[in-house]
């Protein structure tokens, strides 16, 4: 063999030997100048509206930005919002309706906690009966009798509403009891206290496994839950809100391009939830269009939440929904992540690109 021809040969070799090795040396020194943010994000219950949340955390999306999720544990989202608030938590995970709530009841314009992205494309609500016996006409309830959520909660808020859009009076001419604590309502409707039972997705099935039938389902055409953050950690955090909204849409976009059983499989369940129920409720979520597309959240849907709770009656007076939305952060989201399909995904000489 030609010397020409072993230096050459000599030269490959060394190139792949250290190629790889430079190249992860490399990539080691740039991720360590890349700090981790910590969000603290403060929630009560499980719900089936927060799967990209949970989808983000289990596969390690919030990671992929740079960003660490402490949970910070809350009775209700009265408790979560004031964790945001007194500074325990940089995000909150609640119901648009105790966002619009909480400002309502402060009359004060331009301060307090700001919605900038949503979970969900809107949940549904079911009607359960002792009987086989579908509802064709919301207006059937007219003399009946519905165990519901608490006064104040958004569930009770919009079936008032529905029932109100049917042309019936709710308290009047259908009664709906809200002082039963969640944990027995169950129990209370299996015993004959009324003539329906109001759950959400989450509870559709275990209800339905205990003997119950489902009679109608209503769905919201807003999104329910909402991520919330402060104007100052806005201001002082915007990378860290940024990070957390860009992960969130990447679970958004691969549960856009995932059918609901790889959804359910990698998610395994969520708590709260027991494993044989789950894949019927990430199905659900998929055929009802709860899944959204992006994490975007319009003035428009919170004008909706503000009407639905003012015509029951549980906010003091009308707030703006544009002073309860930023869509900034989701904004930049959607601008600048990209979804690349697994079968597409870089080759490990085109990772080798330190300019990628």
């Amino acid at each position: 063999m030609k010397r020409s021809s072993v230096l050459f040969l000599a030269a490959a070799i060394l190139l792949a030997v250290i190629g790889p090795g430079s190249f992860y040396a490399y990539k080691m020194f740039r991720e360590a100048g890349q700090k981790y943010e910590t969000v603290r994000v403060a929630e009560s219950r499980p719900e089936a509206g927060k799967l990209p949340h949970y989808l983000a955390e289990k596969m390690s999306l919030y990671g992929e930005q740079k960003t660490k999720i402490k949970r910070v544990d809350c009775a209700g989202d009265r408790e979560a919002l004031a964790a945001l608030e007194s500074g325990r938590a940089d995000v909150a995970l609640v119901e648009s309706s105790s966002l619009v709530i909480k400002r309502a009841s402060e009359l004060k314009e331009g301060t307090g906690p700001v919605a900038f992205a949503s979970l969900d494309r809107g949940t549904a609500y079911h009607l359960l009966a002792r009987e086989d016996k579908p509802m064709a006409d919301i207006r059937s309830l007219k003399g009946k009798t519905v165990i519901a959520g608490p006064q104040d909660s958004l569930e009770t808020a919009f079936l008032e509403n529905v029932i109100r859009e049917a042309g019936i009076s709710p308290y009047e001419s259908v009664t709906i009891i809200t002082n039963i604590p969640e944990e027995i309502r169950i129990g209370a409707f299996k015993a004959g206290t009324s003539h329906y039972l109001l759950v959400g997705e989450k509870d559709l099935a275990p209800a339905l496994a205990r003997g119950f039938f489902q009679a109608k389902t209503m769905k919201t055409e807003f999104p329910v839950f909402v991520c919330v953050s402060t104007r100052e950690i806005m201001r002082d955090r915007p990378e860290a809100l940024q990070r957390f909204t860009n992960a969130l849409y990447m679970a958004q976009i691969w549960l856009k391009h995932h059918t609901p059983a790889e959804t359910a499989g990698a998610l395994g369940s969520i708590p709260g939830t027991g494993k044989d129920f789950f894949p019927e409720l990430v199905a659900r979520c998929y055929a009802l269009g709860s899944i959204p597309e992006t994490p975007l959240i319009r003035e428009k849907d919170m004008e909706t939440v503000i009407k639905i709770l003012d015509r029951s009656r549980e906010i003091p007076m009308p707030v703006s929904g544009s002073d309860l939305v930023t869509a900034r952060f989701a904004e930049n989201s959607v601008k600048t992540v990209r979804y690349i399909p697994e079968d597409r995904q870089k080759t490990f000489l085109q990772r080798l690109k330190f300019w990628d």
